[in-house]
Order: C-alpha cells, then structure tokens, then sequence
C-alpha cells in the first residue's frame, strides 16, 4: 500500500488527510474505505483522524455510513477498542462535534454490531469511569440539535437492542416513541464473535 511505502508514505498519509475534508461523496468514501484496511492495522491513530472528518459531513451520506462502517472494523481489532473507545469519548464529550456524535452512536448501534455495546456495558459494570464516559456520551449526543434525532431514533427504534442492552440505554424505561416509521435502520444487520 502506497500508505505505508518509504518514499511515498507520509505524502500519501498527507493526501488521505486532504481528501478525508474533501466535499465530494465519492472522495470521502475512498478515504474511508481505505481507512478500513491495513493502513487503519499500521497507522489507526491517523486512521481515525481522517474518519472523524468524514464523520464531520453535514450529511449522513455514503461517506459517512462507510466511515461508521470503517470505525467499527477498527474498534473490534484486536488490541484497538480501547484507542477507539478514548479516542471517540474526546471527540463527543470534548469537541460536541457531529462527528463525536455520530462516531459515539455508531460504535453502541446493536442493530449494526453488537460488539462494541456488549463489551462496553460489561466494563461499566467494573470501573466507574466507562460508566461515567457512556452516560456523558449519551446526555451530550441527546443535548445536540445535530444529533438529537439520530440518537432518539437509536433509542427508540423498535428492532434496536433488546433485553438488557435496551434498559441500560433506557435508563430501566421503555420507549414510548409514538412515530416509528421514521426509526428505519440505516445498516444491514452483521454479526461480531463475543
């Protein structure tokens, strides 16, 4: 991969980082899918950076579910939940950024991918500061104008998580939402080994 060549590397990392803020859908989702692959395996910090400003698109478009998409693979790497999981806690406590919203939301989206959700809840029950990073996680994603439907629409879709992931994102309630229609998924459903 030219990403990762001596001579080229670093104006290819640097051409990646340009085209990652490129307005162009097509653009953006080659970025992203290339942020998929080994060059997220050597260089995920830089991967994730260029993610986050896809991420950052006004609108959900192929780019951005590729980026979802792409933030998703590297957080279930072996070794790379926690980068990804401190990494994106920043980007939506700290920044309140669209980006940090749709990057939060879409690494707990159990429709999508389970993985990331279970182990999650798992470690919240065993350090107080995960607890306290998904709560904050989820009050500034709720806060958000931006975010505020996508996140609502996550909570309260009907074929969202079930069981004990669903009242731990509830807080114990149960959705109410009295218009589902618009709480359609927006990925195909995959599976992750636990």
């Amino acid at each position: 991969m030219a990403a990762e060549a001596d001579t080229l590397g670093a104006q290819v990392r640097a051409l990646l980082l340009d085209s990652a803020r490129d307005a162009s859908e097509a653009v953006a989702t080659v970025v992203a899918l290339v942020c998929q692959g080994e060059f997220a395996e050597h260089y995920p910090r830089q991967a994730l950076v260029r993610l986050r400003h896809i991420l950052d698109r006004p609108e959900p478009d192929e780019a951005v579910r590729t980026a979802q998409e792409a933030l998703r693979d590297i957080a279930a790497n072996e070794g790379q939940l926690p980068r990804v999981w401190s990494t994106v806690i920043k980007w939506a406590t700290q920044k309140k950024r669209l980006a940090g919203h749709r990057a939060f939301l879409s690494l707990l989206d159990p429709p999508v991918d389970p993985y990331v959700l279970q182990v999650m809840l798992a470690a919240a029950e065993q350090k107080k500061d995960i607890k306290e990073a998904l709560v904050e996680g989820w009050s500034v994603a709720l806060r958000s104008p931006s975010a505020q439907c996508v996140s609502r629409n996550r909570i309260h879709r009907p074929d969202h998580c079930h069981g004990p992931h669903r009242a731990a994102l509830l807080g114990g309630r149960r959705s109410t939402s009295p218009d589902r229609a618009d709480c359609r998924p927006t990925h195909p459903s995959s599976s992750r080994p636990s």
